[in-house]
């Protein structure tokens, strides 16, 4: 039997882009990253696929 461990929900920035309505947003984000002394920002990359149309965008 496999053990799995579900993590925390990443809230969002209020600009980022592509945010939906079940998206969690934290609005005082900057009065919580002046309390912390070293803070790595991570980003989601998306992979963009063109293809032989060049019209439509595949994203992976």
């Amino acid at each position: 039997m496999a053990i799995s461990q579900k993590h925390d929900r990443t809230y969002h920035y209020p600009f980022s882009p592509g945010t939906t309505s079940d998206d969690r947003i934290t609005h005082d984000y900057w009065e919580h990253q002046q309390r912390i002394p070293n803070l790595t920002h991570t980003e989601k990359l998306v992979h963009l696929v063109l293809n032989d149309y060049s019209t439509n965008l595949t994203f992976c």
